[in-house]
């Protein structure tokens, strides 16, 4: 099957001389990562222009060494740095979303994200942290409602306790 699907996908090693096959796929990254990041920020959302483009041509860059490291086109494994890429491109956008505030409640009496900011708004509003970190025995119950007040995903109710060690 993937014989027959290969010609329909080409491959820019196999496509281009050697000598031009990092910089047209650096130029196509470029070219992608732009056009995503300029409709990110005409959106006004978080990781724009610029911010899309580096990634791009950080993900084409890291899997042209790949397979330049791996012995060249027919012999690198491009799952495995590509496997990286995603997860590295996952953090990134977790961290724009939580960056730009978009995880929280508007009312705080509700919960917050996470400890480290229900600890950073108490020491704004009282000038030090009210609530202490975990602590053994401690309950971690997480759940999120829909407008109608209906659980999305069940909730993850959790206990600190002790790491059994072996």
């Amino acid at each position: 099957m993937w014989e027959q699907i290969r010609p329909w996908m080409g491959d820019a090693h196999s496509l281009l001389a050697p000598e031009l096959v990092g910089p047209v796929v650096s130029l196509v990254a470029i070219l992608c990562g732009g056009l995503t990041g300029f409709e990110r920020q005409r959106a006004a959302k978080p990781a724009g222009f610029r911010t899309m483009i580096l990634i791009c041509l950080g993900s084409a860059i890291f899997t042209q060494a790949s397979i330049l490291l791996g012995g060249g086109p027919g012999h690198a494994d491009r799952a495995r740095v590509a496997a990286q890429v995603v997860t590295g491109i996952g953090f990134l956008g977790a961290g724009a979303i939580i960056g730009s505030g978009t995880v929280s409640n508007y009312d705080r009496s509700r919960g917050s994200a996470c400890l480290a900011e229900r600890r950073t708004l108490e020491t704004i509003e009282h000038g030090a942290p009210r609530t202490s970190f975990l602590k053994f025995g401690d309950r971690v119950r997480i759940e999120m409602f829909d407008a109608a007040g209906a659980s999305i995903f069940g909730a993850i109710d959790q206990r600190v306790t002790h790491a059994m060690m072996r």
